[in-house]
């Protein structure tokens, strides 16, 4: 199979373009400085120069793909300038997902954060809770909004499935490089649909 993702220089994006290498699929990235991906290259990544807030350059990478992995993001911890995560966050979501539908992609997976959810008090949501108060920083706002928008395309779209996923810390037996643990995945889908994956059975396809 063949697949494009975007983020693949981040932590997460990497051990997910890592992963489907490693699965035996073809794998086109989107990087804004290929220059600084060499290590995806070495694994036989295609790397492609561009950005999500650059329609224009999802195009090509985007072409031919049997599926569509969005974890790029943005995130700053006191940044003045908070355009950016609108443009990266919202708008780059929206780019993303209007492409893949426009392409005909059949499946998607966007990744989200469980801090669209902010304090719970002690809540444990599920799919059904909606935060609605302020949120404490412009990072959880714009993920809670580009959230939105990607349940927008999952009840718009007919035969397109997408997959959103709440990313939240689990404990783990498996360990990496870095000596950190590997993510917990909540699975987030059409109404009706959860369960709790491993980035291993997602990325295998499944």
């Amino acid at each position: 199979m063949k697949y494009f993702i975007t983020g693949a220089t981040g932590f997460l994006g990497g051990c997910v373009a890592r992963q489907l290498v490693d699965g035996g699929h073809t794998v086109n990235a989107l990087v804004r400085s290929p220059a600084k991906a060499a290590a995806l290259q070495a694994l036989g990544i295609q790397l492609f120069r561009g950005d999500v807030t650059d329609t224009a350059s999802l195009r090509a990478p985007m072409a031919g793909v049997d599926g569509v992995y969005h974890i790029a993001g943005w995130y700053k911890i006191g940044a003045r300038d908070k355009t950016e995560a609108q443009r990266v966050n919202v708008d780059g979501t929206r780019n993303v997902l209007e492409a893949m539908r426009d392409l005909g992609i059949p499946k998607g997976v966007y990744t989200s954060t469980v801090a669209i959810f902010s304090d719970t008090h002690g809540r444990k949501p599920d799919e059904t809770y909606r935060y609605e108060g302020p949120h404490i920083s412009e990072y959880d706002r714009t993920k809670a909004i580009a959230h939105r928008v990607a349940e927008g395309f999952i009840r718009a779209a007919d035969q397109i499935e997408h997959v959103v996923l709440d990313v939240e810390v689990a404990p783990t037996r498996r360990r990496v490089s870095n000596g950190s643990a590997l993510f917990g995945y909540k699975l987030h889908t059409r109404p009706g649909l959860s369960s709790r994956v491993s980035l291993h059975l997602l990325a295998g396809g499944r």
